[in-house]
């Protein structure tokens, strides 16, 4: 992570809940796409590594950033890390709500068609993983079936793997 970001997440973790967007909004030209990416990749493994605290504020922090910079996928991605740190966790319920929420809410991203597709892609494949660690065979199905047919729509080996 570079300085900039360091310094950026060090004061959005310092600013009051109320006034982040005001904060992010008066720094908008540092949320660059290029360090919001790079911010993304670091937050996706401080999640894995279970570190949970820095992974939280990264997602919070790139949730917003990513709607002020128009940048839906890292907005997504910010977004994401709640149910992505439940699954983690091994908590199903959560994750699966989460999910959920999330499929309703990313339908007011602005995505285009092929992003819009590749996030309710990961979404149905982590329901997948939620409804197992919470045994549910037909959330598995149903998430398996949507699997398919979003796959079937626009192919991504990644995900289908």
């Amino acid at each position: 992570m570079d300085a900039t970001t360091e310094r950026l997440l060090k004061e959005f973790a310092a600013t009051p809940l109320s006034t982040r967007r005001a904060y992010l909004e008066a720094h908008k030209a540092e949320l660059t796409r290029a360090r919001l990416r790079a911010l993304s990749v670091e937050t996706m493994g401080q999640a894995q590594a279970g570190l949970f605290a820095p992974a939280t504020l990264g997602g919070q922090f790139l949730e917003l950033a990513g709607e002020l910079a128009n940048e839906p996928l890292l907005r997504f991605d910010g977004a994401f890390l709640p149910a992505f740190l439940a699954l983690v966790r091994g908590d199903g319920r959560t994750a699966y709500r989460l999910l959920n929420a999330l499929g309703k809410a990313i339908l007011t991203y602005g995505m285009d068609a092929p992003d819009l597709t590749l996030c309710q892609q990961i979404l149905a494949v982590k329901r997948g993983a939620a409804a197992v660690l919470l045994g549910d065979m037909d959330a598995l199905t149903a998430a398996l079936r949507e699997s398919a047919t979003l796959l079937a729509k626009a192919p991504n080996a990644v995900i289908d793997a």
